[in-house]
């Protein structure tokens, strides 16, 4: 509040002060120099308010405008790398690269390529595609099939000409070497396990067996009423017995009951 203001307030308050006692005797002229005084006070108050609250404002306000400037970000750009091959040319890289582990879970050496035109499609859009394999033991094809759930799954096979054929009946047939252990139990089950039990466990069950058998070394038997073993077909390169846990657990994935024992796995349905 300025101190003109202020002066000017307390002339007036005198004044009214000397009329009130010039004009006004006894306890009336006390209560109206008490209310005269109450408005001054009231008036000083609110002077000293609005004036104060306008100070404050104007002090904000210098701070506000005084206050540095940040500098302006500039907006980060987000590079985005181009693509050259099609999506479709990514997919099947994808595809081959998964084709190739499985192989060489099974087949360390194993090479391969496609006997497809178009395997692309096949890649996009799931099906059955022909393969020509090399360092595959005894196959030298296979059959890839990728699934609506984009699972792979392989149908090894031997393919010879007519000639070699026949060639080869008259041929002893060269020494068995011993097979390298199988790491991957499930690739070893897609490859050479699963067609022949699916085929077999079919035909059993139309005869009303509900178990076979399958011993180390690959042997599939069945049981009749007697206890007395019959043997079914062989199961080629079939895991080692320390490898027989995790073939259980591959069996029960597939919807197969597994027993293990000391000498046997006992498969039922």
């Amino acid at each position: 509040m300025k101190a003109k203001t202020f002066n000017r307030s307390i002339q007036i308050l005198i004044v009214t002060m000397l009329v009130i006692m010039a004009f006004f005797r006894g306890p009336h002229s006390q209560w109206l120099i008490i209310g005269a005084v109450g408005i001054w006070a009231l008036f000083l108050l609110t002077t000293f308010a609005i004036t104060g609250s306008k100070s404050i404002k104007e002090k904000i306000a210098k701070l506000i405008a005084n206050r540095p400037k940040r500098p302006k970000r500039k907006a980060k750009t987000v590079i985005v790398p181009e693509i050259a091959d099609p999506p479709e040319k990514i997919l099947l890289r994808h595809v081959n690269c998964r084709i190739t582990d499985k192989l060489k879970s099974a087949y360390p050496d194993a090479t391969w390529e496609w006997c497809e035109e178009t395997p692309v499609k096949l890649a996009a859009k799931g099906g059955t595609g022909r393969i020509k394999t090399a360092e595959t033991g005894e196959y030298n094809y296979a059959d890839v099939t990728i699934d609506q759930y984009a699972r792979i799954k392989f149908n090894m096979m031997k393919i010879v000409s007519l000639d070699d054929a026949v060639a080869s009946e008259g041929a002893a047939a060269p020494a068995k070497t011993e097979a390298e252990p199988v790491v991957d139990v499930e690739v070893w089950y897609d490859l050479m396990g699963r067609d022949v039990l699916q085929e077999l466990i079919t035909e059993l069950n139309a005869h009303g067996h509900s178990f076979l058998i399958i011993k180390e070394p690959g042997e599939i038997c069945v049981m009749d009423g007697e206890g007395n073993e019959t043997k079914l077909e062989e199961l080629e390169n079939l895991p080692k017995k320390k490898w027989w846990s995790v073939l259980a657990k591959v069996f029960c994935d597939n919807g197969l009951k597994t027993s293990v024992e000391e000498d046997r796995i006992i498969l039922s349905w």
